[in-house]
């Protein structure tokens, strides 16, 4: 009898002392960036061609949509790696 509950404790040992080590640390951290009011604006979105709509008006078009996208795209770019520059600073 006593054999048993001497190897009960053994194997229950190991998961008592688990429950008593403390619990991981979380800190979070707030990080302001600052945009400048540039970056937060984008081209606006072409419109679409008025009647009747030719080849040329459509070449026009899909320019000016790329334009805009190369805009839009550049500038949210640009704040990416503005918060990337922020975060770096504060770890």
């Amino acid at each position: 009898m006593h054999r048993i509950m001497a190897v009960s404790a053994l194997l229950f040992m190991p998961l008592l002392t688990a429950c008593a080590s403390s619990p991981p640390i979380t800190q979070i951290k707030t990080v302001r960036t600052v945009v400048p009011a540039a970056l937060t604006n984008c081209k606006e979105r072409p419109r679409m061609p008025a009647p009747p709509v030719t080849d040329q008006k459509v070449g026009r078009l899909i320019v000016d949509l790329i334009d805009a996208h190369d805009d839009c795209f550049g500038k949210n770019q640009r704040i990416r790696e503005l918060q990337e520059t922020e975060h770096a600073k504060t770890d």
